[in-house]
């Protein structure tokens, strides 16, 4: 039952010399008929999600590019098998891309179980078991395979999407990893490094950061004894321990159950597993923005 977990950008859109034109236009803003390493990177995120990448593995599959150092020409570029390329990549490293994983969605009638999983959510969140059974999406149960199964930083919902959103995310450790698949709330300060009123800043706060920590190099690392690096040294990294479960609010609710501010400090990401895979599921509650008397 487990499929392929996707982002809204990772649909696979075959990238035909004609569309590869067009790509090459919008991204070559300074007309110099070459894209740089940066435009290079910007294409690769907006065409498969893909967010690190290296220029050896890049100029290896695709020989035409070898020569031109750290530019792409027009030709060079239109004429590129990029298909092959993303195809290559996100089998020898998967890492590269903004997720890997594997997923499948478990509906609370169908499984009577897991409906005392939402009387825990309810118990644990302080909000009320009606409330909580009640706008609960269907459970989303995750595997991420060894060696490289993640999910680079985001939110859980747009920030735009008020008539629909998930106002809370009830994230569940389903097994131990030993090492590696750590999730790191990134709008999190432990040990007060930044103002407090960031943590309600808007995008021109968040939208930086969010670019910053798209590389699994934001997570933590062996070789810098398992610490969060710079400038995420102050986030919580959460090692998955078996029948822990994390939450928090995306967005902001009034009793009524109407949703308010969006939190852009609620990005959030799963770091590389390494030798174990792992298990994870997610619960999410649902809410709506308070519609005008006019709407009503």
């Amino acid at each position: 039952m487990l499929e392929r977990s996707e982002t809204s950008t990772d649909k696979g859109k075959p990238i035909s010399a004609k569309r590869a034109a067009k790509i090459f236009k919008n991204l070559d803003e300074n007309r110099d008929k070459s894209l740089d390493a940066e435009e290079i990177a910007e294409f690769f995120k907006e065409a498969a999600d893909m967010v690190d990448f290296s220029w050896e593995f890049l100029t290896a599959r695709l020989p035409n590019i070898a020569t031109t150092g750290l530019k792409v020409g027009k030709e060079e570029f239109i004429t590129a098998d990029w298909d092959g390329f993303f195809s290559s990549a996100k089998t020898m490293h998967p890492e590269w891309f903004a997720r890997h994983s594997r997923q499948t969605w478990m509906g609370y009638s169908d499984h009577p179980f897991l409906e005392t999983v939402l009387d825990k959510v309810a118990a644990v969140t302080g909000l009320s078991e009606r409330l909580v059974r009640k706008t609960a999406e269907p459970m989303q149960v995750l595997l991420y395979p060894p060696h490289g199964g993640h999910y680079s930083c985001h939110h859980d919902t747009a920030p735009d999407g008020l008539d629909d959103a998930r106002f809370m995310t009830v994230f569940f450790f389903l097994n131990d990893v030993a090492d590696g698949g750590e999730t790191v709330l990134f709008g999190t300060d432990l040990n007060g490094t930044f103002p407090e009123d960031r943590a309600f800043a808007g995008e021109d706060i968040w939208g930086p950061i969010e670019s910053q920590c798209q590389s699994v190099l934001s997570c933590p690392q062996p070789s810098r004894g398992h610490a969060m690096p710079q400038p995420f040294s102050s986030a919580l990294a959460v090692k998955p321990r078996m029948g822990t479960a994390l939450f928090w609010y995306n967005m902001a609710v009034d009793p009524k159950g109407h949703i308010g501010q969006f939190y852009w400090s609620s990005i959030h990401g799963g770091c590389p597993t390494r030798a174990d895979e792992k298990w994870a599921a997610n619960v999410w509650l649902h809410a709506r923005a308070k519609k005008s008397r006019k709407e009503l």
